[in-house]
């Protein structure tokens, strides 16, 4: 009592002396959410993504200017102060090549590390799951062979004074002896891979969990997917997956690749190469054929360079040959060393095309061989859990047998040395059925996390109706706008969100120059289309409806891939000017014929335009960049003539003339 009494008063000494009462800090719990938050916040390979986004992004400043500076050059007759006049030089082909895509390209890689910020998140998130489950895994191994070891000490004990007074049997003394020291063996591995596990996940959440931190038993769970499922699970995983989307911009990139070269033949050689048109507008190309008419096209090229001029003199004929005369970028010398730079291009895109397509029938088969394999072993644990109750009432009986005395020491050891080994085994396949669920929450880039109460990280993409934003006043959904583009078709998706209310039943996209994009939809659904690219989204407006009558209007607010909607219920007027431009135009008059060519600006995509006059089609599917030609005057009469602009065989716009101006009536 007096020993207590003297520990009391040097506590308390020291609590007047240091201000405090020492004591011993119980450990952190670490949950998986906050291990998975920390991976996300401290990953090299997403800072690596973004770093490289904004390099592609300075690539891409300077392209642009770099390239103005090129057409400036090449433009420009320059004067020195000796009186040296230097006229403009002109390139070949390859550099005008290079010079035209060379941003597109840069914009597709950028689009690409966008989706991939995603990708790479859920992939940390992933990694840091899996290393939190090993750490689960050892932890439990660890606590499970130190209470083995405990209860095999116990039992090694209390057989070593039995057979000391000739009650025991030696033999079972050397046999629970040998199992103890397995188990006293693989209690050090379990420590050693326990703390391996735990250094390996703060490698990934970025600070030392190694000790000061306990893990959730609780992070393992069961999931109840049913094959009923796969077919929305695949469609899931097929919008949002970063390898198709890869995919589909390479393709993208390859249809536009063939479209410049096309239209750089056309500016060049014009009629010399239409006999290519009937190949380059087919939806598969046969390329026998279009080799032919490629070689046809290079014939037509040269032809005109392999006549002569010819002198006319007293008693004979001077012939002096036209190749004389041809210029360092003349004809088939334009092409350098890229003759086949059209053909080749073709190729590479049916070839992408094709490679596409293939990639989506591979990710399909592997999201569903995923899915059964994670069934399979869904099926595994049930198994084993059965199992392991059936071992369980298989011991008990032993034991009795033992108490009777049916059955031998060695043999009852034996059956609870099993149920051990057998319940371990349950619990690392219920611990790798995780694992499996983690592997295919990435395949399916993120499905899984719905089940989970958890949104999406893969944040490149937007569904309509996946994420809603509280308004901080009144506590409800903010509305929103979001774009995404699709997988297997080279179109953007539009759609919004809006408050659950019977005040708004459809709407429809417009431009600030009162274009509409699309059709008018309902609330919940998305617009889908192809001439407008989103590269600056807060020049949108949404008209809001109430089924047939309009009852709103909201601007698109912000840039990227989503924002808020700014609706106005007051005004339902576009706040345009008295015109909306979309471009210019320009009569090219002969003898006997008007000619009309026309300018869009670049925001529209467009690929062929039709003339109309007094609403009769009078030019139909005219190549961009060509000009029209008709025997009606149609500079006595713009009234009367309309231009529709089509893209992918489709018309999307009908444009009126008015005082040089192409303008949306």
């Amino acid at each position: 009592m007096q020993r207590a009494r003297k520990i009391i008063s040097i506590v308390l000494i020291s609590a007047l002396l240091f201000g405090s009462i020492p004591c011993f800090a119980a450990n952190q719990l670490l949950t998986l959410d906050e291990a998975v938050a920390q991976a996300i916040k401290n990953s090299f390979d997403i800072k690596g993504v973004r770093m490289d986004l904004i390099s592609k992004d300075i690539a891409r400043n300077q392209a642009i200017q770099a390239i103005a500076d090129i057409r400036k050059k090449e433009s420009t007759v320059r004067f020195s102060l000796l009186f040296n006049i230097e006229f403009p030089e002109t390139h070949g082909l390859p550099k005008e090549i290079d010079l035209i895509m060379k941003i597109p390209t840069i914009e597709s890689e950028m689009a690409i590390l966008k989706k991939k910020i995603g990708y790479e998140t859920l992939k940390t998130a992933y990694k840091a799951e899996y290393a939190y489950y090993d750490v689960l895994l050892s932890a439990y191994n660890k606590t499970s062979l130190k209470a083995q070891e405990e209860d095999l000490s116990e039992t090694v004990t209390k057989i070593s004074h039995q057979v000391s007074i000739g009650t025991g049997d030696p033999k079972d003394l050397e046999y629970i002896q040998k199992e103890y020291d397995k188990i006293v063996e693989a209690y050090k591995t379990a420590v050693t891979k326990h703390e391996a596990n735990k250094d390996k996940l703060s490698g990934i959440v970025g600070f030392d969990v190694t000790s000061g931190y306990d893990f959730d038993e609780s992070a393992l769970t069961t999931i109840d997917l049913q094959r009923s499922q796969l077919n929305a699970i695949v469609a899931y995983g097929k919008s949002k997956d970063f390898s198709l989307y890869s995919e589909s911009q390479h393709t993208a990139l390859a249809m536009r690749d063939v479209r410049e070269i096309s239209s750089i033949y056309k500016n060049e050689f014009g009629s010399k190469v239409s006999v290519l048109d009937s190949q380059l507008h087919k939806s598969e190309i046969d390329v026998d054929t279009f080799y032919a008419k490629y070689s046809q096209a290079l014939k037509n090229i040269d032809q005109p360079w392999k006549k002569y001029y010819t002198i006319n003199m007293l008693f004979f004929k001077i012939r002096i040959p036209k190749r004389w005369f041809q210029g360092e970028y003349d004809a088939l010398r334009y092409f350098e060393d890229e003759k086949y730079a059209l053909f080749l291009s073709v190729l590479a895109k049916e070839k992408q095309i094709a490679q596409e397509k293939n990639a989506i029938k591979e990710y399909e088969q592997q999201i569903k061989d995923a899915f059964s394999a994670l069934k399979d072993m869904e099926r595994a644990y049930e198994d084993g859990q059965t199992s392991l109750e059936q071992l369980e009432k298989d011991y008990q009986k032993v034991l009795r047998d033992n108490q009777i005395g049916l059955v031998g020491f060695s043999e009852l050891e034996s059956a609870k040395l099993g149920f051990n080994k057998s319940q371990d085994a349950l619990h690392e396949t219920f611990v790798e059925y995780n694992k499996m669920i983690a592997s295919f929450n990435l395949a399916t880039s993120g499905y899984i996390d719905q089940f989970r109460g958890k949104s999406s990280l893969d944040d490149s993409a937007l569904d309509s109706g996946d994420s809603f934003k509280v308004d901080e006043e009144t506590g409800g959904v903010q509305p929103q706008w979001h774009v995404s583009s699709t997988v297997d078709a080279y179109k953007f998706v539009f759609g919004i969100t809006l408050p659950a209310s019977d005040t708004f039943t459809h709407y429809e996209l417009f431009t600030d120059t009162n274009v509409q994009v699309g059709h008018r939809v309902k609330i919940d659904e998305t617009i889908t289309h192809l001439p407008f690219v989103f590269d600056e989204v807060g020049s949108f407006y949404v008209k809001l409806y109430n089924k047939d009558k309009q009852v709103g209007l909201a601007k698109v607010d912000g840039n990227g891939e989503s924002g808020d909607l700014i609706i106005d219920t007051g005004s339902l007027e576009i706040p345009i000017g008295a015109k909306s431009v979309l471009g210019s135009y320009e009569f090219v008059k002969t003898l006997y014929s008007t000619g009309i060519r026309i300018k869009v600006i670049d925001r529209i995509n467009y690929d062929h335009f039709n003339v109309y006059y007094n609403g009769e089609v009078v030019g139909e599917f005219i190549e961009k960049d060509n000009q029209f030609i008709h025997i009606a005057a149609f500079e006595q009469d713009v009234n009367s003539v309309e231009i529709g602009l089509v893209f992918n065989g489709k018309e999307a716009f009908r444009l009126k003339l008015d005082d040089g101006q192409l303008v949306n009536p």
